[in-house]
């Protein structure tokens, strides 16, 4: 299972050096498209944008990688869409333009879904044919993971706030369900597109946070994420207890948050299982990873 870790504020250099080469990656591949003249069968929305042809699509990933970056999935999902262009991009003026020096480019770009309600943009509620309470909407997340995964998408990413922290006289919120229950749902109606879901360090406990994650994982067969971040809104704080926590501690607590998580989920080694029926011996207890609660920050042994 994978776990990112996202700092806005700490970041800095190296998300700036991340935003460099994913901009470089996908001119690139723009280059590789305009050499082949690949154009799209048909228009895709994508967020506010009609996309008609793969220069559209490639545009609107170049500017996306200046502000993102991707996370990998577990390999045993066997989803890598590729796009090769063994001549390589154009040369001359428009190669140069590009920034692209290469003479040959077979790279790959991980591509995912934002599964907002009803689309990232705040009047995208009031498009023509659009469900105005798809947040809630289960068969909305659904069908919008299936199409995904046809388009060789790598991943589904679900965003979470659990408050309403902004005002919604004019949009409705963007994520209503809660992420892991929606991603288990997706994970029996898909085969194999990943699932990353959101969740907090700050207002959650790393054993239950762990269960849920591992069962997902148990779910999807692999094809889980989790997107770790630190809460700090007021309106999130407010629906907890009021119990603000300084930016240090939060950062000081993920930390340790994420390392107990990782070992809680190790604690079962794989040659725990026996499940010897004719012997009656169904687990070998002693390759129990138990955590030493004297020593981890939660004092929790995860049994």
């Amino acid at each position: 299972m994978s776990v990112l870790v996202w700092d806005q504020l700490a970041a800095g250099n190296w998300l700036s050096r991340r935003r460099q080469s994913a901009t470089t990656a996908v001119e690139a591949l723009l280059g590789c498209a305009r050499a082949q003249n690949v154009t799209a069968r048909s228009g895709i929305l994508f967020g506010e944008s009609p996309l008609t042809s793969a220069d559209g699509l490639l545009s609107m990933l170049k500017s996306a990688a200046r502000r993102t970056f991707s996370v990998g999935l577990r390999e045993r999902a066997g989803w890598s869409p590729t796009l090769t262009c063994p001549q390589g991009p154009p040369s001359g003026s428009e190669g140069a333009a590009l920034g692209v020096v290469m003479s040959s480019v077979n790279s790959m770009l991980h591509l995912g879904l934002n599964l907002h309600g009803a689309g990232g943009h705040s009047a995208a509620w009031r498009w023509p044919g659009t469900n105005p309470s798809a947040f809630f909407d289960i068969e909305h997340y659904v069908r919008a993971a299936k199409v995904a995964e046809r388009g060789l998408l790598d991943a589904v990413f679900l965003a979470d706030t659990p408050a309403i922290n902004f005002d919604i006289t004019h949009q409705p919120p963007l994520n209503g369900l809660e992420p892991t229950l929606v991603l288990a749902v997706i994970a029996r109606e898909t085969q194999r597109i990943g699932l990353i879901a959101t969740a907090s360090t700050t207002y959650n406990e790393p054993y239950n946070l762990a269960r849920r994650f591992q069962s997902l994982d148990v779910i999807s067969r692999g094809r889980v994420a989790w997107n770790a971040v630190t809460t700090s809104s007021p309106a999130t704080v407010a629906n907890f207890g009021g119990r603000e926590v300084g930016r240090a501690d939060r950062y000081r607590r993920a930390e340790d948050f994420v390392e107990t998580v990782r070992a809680l989920w190790l604690s079962w080694s794989d040659e725990m299982i026996i499940a010897d029926q004719a012997a009656g011996v169904y687990a070998d207890q002693s390759q129990f990873r138990l955590l030493d609660p004297d020593t981890n920050s939660f004092g929790i042994p995860g049994h």
